[in-house]
């Protein structure tokens, strides 16, 4: 991935707020990507410390991996010009065929790209959220609009 212009990533985010018809999407993205890792970018607003999901990009695993992924760096550089232009803030999403935790490789990238990650495991639909903080890794909590889990 490229570095990324960091006025709006060093936001620390403690929650995600996302509705149901964003889960089945994020599902959807995950189960058509299978057996490989699905991803996409996830804009949104950050209100104090709570970010509000407004858009999910699907964007296409080049690695056509089920391990690995990787986004088109011309992908990249839109949604990051399209966050900076519409104010908002960007996350990743990928899929595991695991539990939903940060591989090794997740967390090197996470080094340059400080944003929120969230990940899907396709073998539960289980989803967690984290963000790098000064080397520390952060769980971020996951709500659902539309019944405050």
């Amino acid at each position: 991935m490229i570095p990324i212009d960091m006025c709006c990533v060093l936001l620390i985010v403690k929650r995600i707020i996302l509705t149901d018809s964003q889960e089945k999407k994020l599902k959807a993205i995950s189960r058509d990507a299978h057996p490989f890792e699905g991803c996409a970018f996830i804009l949104g607003y950050i209100k104090k410390d709570t970010l509000k999901i407004s858009d999910i990009i699907p964007t296409e695993n080049m690695d056509r991996s089920t391990v690995t992924f990787q986004i088109n760096p011309k992908k990249v550089f839109e949604t990051y010009e399209r966050a900076d232009r519409e104010n908002k803030a960007v996350g990743v999403f990928h899929s595991h065929p695991a539990p939903p935790q940060p591989s090794s490789v997740d967390i090197q990238y996470m080094e340059v790209n400080p944003v929120v990650w969230l990940i899907m495991s396709s073998t539960t639909d289980s989803m967690a959220a984290y963000q790098l903080i000064n080397e520390q890794l952060q769980t971020i909590k996951i709500l659902n609009k539309n019944n405050n889990l």
